[in-house]
């Protein structure tokens, strides 16, 4: 590597820190740690005569730290922060920023057969009309098993067969955090996408096997009034993360916003001079427009004015340290820390933001509340989606029990055969 070049990769690790730093807020130790891995790399680059960080020396660098070995389909520690030291000196070369979350369902730029992969995605937003979230969903298995392609030493989709899905799916386990249903159905799709487009040549879709999912009906998770306010109370609100916490805790609890919108809302979507929240829905891409509580309103307030880190971006809800939006994970884990700090018991419930929707709209059936009204607060494109509530609605379904009559004896033989045995 001559000298520009060696200035030209000590800047970029410099701006990539820097950034690091700066922006996302990361410690002195962990900016120790990942030099260290930059330290490793250029001795790398050094070795294998490689002079400057793009597409193609990322793509040989992963390959020789061991991150697309064969048949180890999750890597080493050492071998991970090696490689996502990597990726964030390319990202940053390509986007100016470092996603707080850096792994391969979160950027195109370094999957494997990522144009392939950018093809189909289009063609399910443009000629399958399919919503965001299911094609969040494609794009996550899909991902998955291309690294998992990659890594199984296939350089070509052209030479993509079989042998190859059924390992793939044998492999899939709940640890991978992957539904092997889901996963299933979404890659059959794109190897179906694949031979419509002459990249293979055989429709391998046609001999992925067939998995018949039985869907057993549960009861939706729900908390009494009394469960939820004492999870409530057990946020403090002292610091400005328990000001957060507490805000989105209420917010979820008494006017029901979904995860998806939460994380998405924006100062825009609050007009305190109508006390409204007028938001478009990211799952069903409908206009919502709930009131806002004098609770909920204060809540957010206290968080805005004492407890938001200073920031440019106008997500109301943010990260404490890096000062970036919320995710799904987060706001999880808010949920589940108040139940479990309240000593409520979650024994075979759900614990997130769905159990308390489900709290919500069990109490408005408790109040008589008309199902067209649950359905426009709770944000169901339809009666249907809110009708799966009302089995948990057992005052109402109290009163639809029948008396069952007396059987007559002879019921119980048939042919002069006893199918029906008492049990003692």
């Amino acid at each position: 590597m001559d000298h520009e070049k060696l200035l030209e990769f000590n800047k970029l690790v410099s701006q990539t820190s820097d950034f690091c730093c700066n922006k996302l807020k990361y410690s002195n130790y962990t900016m120790k740690f990942y030099h260290k891995c930059w330290d490793k790399i250029y001795e790398l680059m050094l070795k294998h005569n490689i002079s400057v960080i793009d597409d193609d020396s990322v793509s040989i660098l992963l390959k020789k730290i061991g991150y697309y070995k064969k048949g180890n389909r999750h890597v080493a520690t050492n071998i991970y922060y090696l490689s996502r030291s990597l990726k964030m000196l390319l990202l940053y070369k390509k986007t100016n920023s470092v996603p707080l979350v850096l792994n391969d369902s979160q950027n195109d730029l370094l999957i494997p057969f990522s144009n392939y992969l950018k093809d189909f995605l289009i063609y399910l937003k443009l000629k399958q009309r399919r919503n965001n979230i299911t094609i969040s969903a494609y794009k996550r298995n899909i991902i998955d098993f291309l690294n998992y392609l990659s890594k199984e030493g296939l350089d070509m989709l052209e030479n993509l067969d079989i042998t190859y899905v059924v390992n793939y799916i044998r492999d899939i386990t709940p640890k991978s955090g992957t539904t092997p249903f889901l996963a299933i159905g979404n890659i059959r799709g794109f190897l179906k996408f694949l031979h419509e487009t002459n990249i293979t040549s055989n429709d391998i879709s046609a001999q992925m096997p067939r998995c018949k999912r039985i869907l057993q009906p549960r009861l939706p998770s729900t908390y009494s009034i009394e469960e939820v306010k004492k999870a409530l109370c057990s946020i403090e609100r002292i610091t400005g993360i328990g000001k957060r916490n507490y805000a989105i805790f209420i917010t979820i609890a008494r006017i029901g916003l979904r995860v998806s919108d939460i994380i998405r809302l924006r100062f825009c979507n609050l007009f305190w001079r109508e006390s409204k929240i007028k938001i478009m829905q990211y799952k069903t891409g409908n206009p919502l427009i709930l009131d806002i509580p004098a609770d909920v309103g204060n809540a957010i307030i206290d968080y805005l004015k004492y407890g938001r880190s200073p920031s440019n971006d106008d997500h109301v809800f943010l990260m404490e340290r890096a000062a970036v939006p919320m995710n799904n994970t987060a706001i999880y884990n808010i949920i589940n820390k108040a139940f479990k700090n309240a000593g409520i018991n979650t024994i075979g419930k759900h614990k997130g933001a769905h159990a308390l929707r489900h709290s919500l709209s069990s109490r408005m059936f408790e109040n008589n509340v008309a199902i067209p009204i649950i359905t426009q607060v709770l944000g169901h494109e339809n009666g249907e989606s809110t009708n799966y509530y009302l089995r948990i609605d057992l005052k109402s379904m109290s009163h639809c029990m029948l008396d069952v009559s007396n059987v007559n004896p002879m019921f119980y033989k048939k042919m002069e055969e006893i199918f029906y045995v008492y049990l003692q």
